[in-house]
């Protein structure tokens, strides 16, 4: 069973992007190393389910032949075609073998066995394994339905009656008018979906914009006038998984919000007319096309389909339906595969919830829609316009025009790619000379992934280097480029930015993001314990003050003073933690200043002062911690570090003001900045000029596309973000981004010296056991014996001219290993060191 709706969406667009490569002609291996009775079947390696008990049960039966088991991985495009070549029956999860070569085509076998009958399956779902002139290339074992959940408990609390299962538009419309604010519908788009395809279909893949905007006027109503919330990335809906949806849009073996047992599945509202009600899917079990024994492969096929149970979340496809509900039989029944137009489909459902997101008019990005996916020159002035499937838009290109490759390397659960296609084709709308085409697929190069990019694109965005050298001989200098910009493009960027892209005092990338921390203060927590309001010029002392105000020890009402990451106090100390004078330095690790900062952190957390912010997913975390999320949310914190453009304006139930960090013993506020994604030209293109105006326009409009800000502070960039935060915020955000200062012994791993990284693992690591109740004094002299040995280590090594991924690869990983200290660390993981007893 598929277990969450993002991998389902992974497998959905896999197979979009895939299914043009599948019209190419491409030899298969045969399998000669096979016996004639002995079979492979393979299944995908991310699948849990146990199979080999059941290939255990099938060999004791059938002694003729042999079965064995092969974990097959989907590493690229081509990987499930090549399938067909290592396996002879395969189990594909969510895939239709029809869309691929290498598969056999079932129907000769099927119309030959007697045993064999369509009416054993549940209605539609053979269609989720067959091409679209209905030949089987796969038999369905277990089958997911797309639909509408609902929460009963919330439409009693409501006073509203349940849905019926065969509502329409009509009834939707009127069912979700009457949900509170609190219990609304949410949805990213998948409402969509059928109607979508309905569109479509009976335009055989074309688009008439005006008939299209007008099926959809139902959705834009209810959006607009918040009856129902959109869950997108950016969207700052604060109902995602919280469990006060009403209504939701999910897969059937999607467990959103798992504390609510009796949710109840519906079909889509689309009545009784002949539109899809409910997308289904099935894990389809085929037969290669190379298998020596086509028939043997059938026959296995059917025992393994007849020792399959159902499971959770899933419908086995040979269940008698009559045992289903009726919500389910109808969803069945009115259901159907909408793989046709697929890859259409998702790239309009994207363009008009993007549209609708950014207040962009409907008909003109539905229109840029077209424009981007079109294959050929669109009828601008008629009212059909085709859509094709392409991965990147192609506009129609003229004698004269450049193509840039552009690499975008983005790790991030955020749809993107919708928004970035938008963009592109604005920027080529403005410069219909340049063609832009983007991927991405960068593989590293001597475990240096800039180096590579230089070499695959003509220019990419990429993280600023952290380990990895910046390699300047593969990159364009910039500086020609930003003096013809004049003085004022410069200086529209913080300086500091600059640094991890510069080397020799030239840049070698244009800072692409940005992002500071500031305070925010729960008023109404504030007010109820009569603790002034604090000013912009206070001070580290003030917020302790406020802090030490702000506890509560009655565990009834447990409240917090201030939450922020440990790092946070440790900088406001100012404290020498290693030897900075040495190229190869020593630690201070178990120093009466760090023993006395471990000692009055902990006693700041056992008094309720301080809630160290620690994610969810940290093995370790303090005795007696709460998640510091959840504690602020429920308004149990007076004072938190928040980061600009990583938090959307939550709407918390109580009033909220926004400080700047406060000023340090001498006047600096020691905040964090985020280290910054850029953009790189290579050095081979021949399009320069091209990319230059590419990544200059990317960096006024990059706002939603990126995490954090726009690293440019300049006026264009400043007016499409100055409305997506509140006043005092957004003056908030230009002060803290243009007064942030490098505090002098950072404890940000970011901006420490790779050779001392050991060294702060293990800090965090002592910092962690101390909350944890052990003695600061004997856990600090543990971790100095190992960063001792460590030091020791790197002692012996030489380091003269090594880059700085040489450093990190030859000598402070290779040392740290050498070091017994199996400890987890704060950061989620294990620390530098930490390695098997000897």
């Amino acid at each position: 069973m598929l277990k969450s709706i993002g991998f389902i969406k992974f497998i959905v667009l896999f197979i979009l992007f895939s299914i043009l490569l599948s019209t190419c002609q491409m030899p298969i291996r045969p399998m000669t190393d096979n016996l004639k009775k002995d079979l492979i079947f393979g299944n995908l390696n991310y699948d849990q389910y146990d199979y080999q008990t059941v290939i255990n049960s099938i060999n004791k039966d059938k002694t003729d032949s042999k079965i064995s088991i092969l974990e097959l991985e989907i590493k690229d495009d081509n990987s499930i075609r090549t399938f067909a070549s290592q396996a002879d029956i395969i189990l594909l999860k969510g895939i239709n073998p029809a869309t691929f070569q290498g598969y056999l085509n079932l129907e000769p076998l099927i119309q030959s066995d007697q045993t064999f009958s369509n009416n054993d399956f549940l209605p539609n779902s053979l269609n989720a394994c067959a091409d679209e002139n209905g030949n089987q290339y796969g038999i369905p074992i277990w089958v997911y339905l797309t639909g509408i959940y609902y929460n009963p408990q919330l439409f009693t609390k409501q006073q509203i009656d349940y849905p019926e299962y065969d509502w329409t538009i009509d009834s939707f419309r009127l069912i979700v008018s009457q949900l509170e604010d609190k219990y609304p519908m949410v949805d990213d788009g998948a409402l969509l979906s059928p109607y979508i395809y309905a569109h479509l279909n009976k335009n055989d893949g074309k688009v008439n914009v005006i008939q299209f905007l007008e099926e959809l006027n139902w959705y834009e109503d209810l959006v607009k006038s918040g009856n129902i919330i959109l869950n997108t990335e950016g969207s700052g809906n604060p109902f995602d998984r919280s469990g006060n949806s009403s209504l939701w849009v999910a897969f059937s073996d999607e467990e959103l919000f798992p504390s609510i047992k009796d949710r109840v599945f519906l079909p889509f509202p689309v009545g009784k007319d002949n539109q899809i009600a409910a997308g289904i899917f099935s894990d389809c079990i085929a037969i290669s096309a190379n298998t020596s024994n086509p028939q043997l492969a059938w026959d296995v096929l059917k025992l393994i389909l007849n020792k399959l149970p159902s499971k959770e979340g899933a419908f086995f496809a040979k269940e008698d339906i009559s045992t289903l509900s009726e919500n389910i039989q109808y969803a069945f029944n009115h259901g159907g595969v909408m793989s046709k137009y697929s890859s259409e489909s998702f790239f309009l459902r994207q363009g008009y919830i993007n549209a609708l997101v950014n207040n962009m008019d409907l008909n003109l990005a539905i229109r840029n829609v077209i424009t981007t996916y079109s294959s050929k020159e669109n009828q601008v002035d008629g009212t059909e316009e085709e859509l094709s499937t392409v991965s990147t838009p192609i506009p129609t290109q003229n004698p004269n025009s450049i193509t840039i490759n552009f690499g975008f390397k983005y790790y991030s659960k955020l749809n993107y790619q919708d928004h970035l296609n938008s963009l592109i084709s604005e920027f080529q709308n403005e410069n219909p000379g340049i063609i832009v085409l983007w991927s991405t697929e960068i593989s590293p190069k001597d475990n240096n992934n800039i180096l590579e990019a230089s070499n695959e694109y003509d220019c990419f965005h990429y993280s600023s280097p952290l380990i990895d050298d910046l390699p300047v001989e593969n990159l364009l200098e910039l500086d020609p480029l930003i003096a013809n910009e004049g003085d004022n493009f410069l200086s529209s960027y913080p300086d500091y930015l600059f640094s991890p892209f510069s080397d020799g005092g030239n840049i070698y990338g244009l800072p692409a993001s940005n992002s500071a921390e500031f305070i925010s203060i729960n008023l109404d927590l504030m007010r109820e314990k009569g603790i002034s309001i604090p000013t912009s010029d206070w001070t580290f002392k003030d917020l302790l003050l406020k802090a030490s105000e702000g506890n509560d020890d009655f565990e009834m009402n447990s409240s917090y003073g201030f939450s922020a990451g440990s790092s946070t106090l440790l900088n406001y100390l100012d404290l020498e933690w290693y030897e900075k004078s040495s190229a190869l330095p020593r630690a201070y690790l178990n120093s009466p200043e760090i023993i006395s900062a471990m000692d009055w952190i902990n006693n700041l957390y056992l008094s309720k002062s301080f809630l160290p912010q620690y994610f969810s997913l940290s093995p370790e975390k303090p005795i007696n911690y709460i998640n510091y999320q959840e504690a602020i949310q429920n308004g149990q914190v007076l004072m938190w570090v928040s980061s600009f453009g990583f938090e959307s304006e939550t709407d918390y139930p109580f009033s909220v003001s926004y400080l700047l960090f406060p000023q340090d013993n001498e006047g600096k506020r020691i905040n964090q900045t985020i280290y910054p994604f850029g953009y790189y030209i290579s050095k081979n293109t021949v399009n320069a000029d091209a990319c230059w105006d590419w990544i200059k326009f990317l960096s006024n409009h990059s706002y939603g596309l990126l995490p954090g800000l726009p690293a440019t502070t300049s006026k264009e960039s400043l007016d499409v973000w100055r409305n997506q935060y509140s006043l005092d915020r957004f003056e908030i955000i230009q002060s803290a981004i243009h007064s942030y200062s490098p505090p002098q012994n950072p404890f940000f791993v970011e901006y420490q010296p790779i050779i001392v990284r050991p060294y702060s693992d293990w800090l965090s690591a002592a910092l962690i056991r101390t909350f944890q109740g052990e003695d600061p004094n004997l856990v600090l002299n543990e971790y100095q014996s190992y960063a001792d040995r460590y030091h020791t280590c790197i002692s012996n090594r030489n380091v003269t001219s090594l880059t700085k991924s040489q450093l990190f690869n030859q000598v402070v990983e290779p040392c740290a290993q050498e070091i017994d200290c199996c400890t987890s660390s704060t950061r989620g993981s294990q620390p530098f060191g930490c390695c098997e007893n000897k």
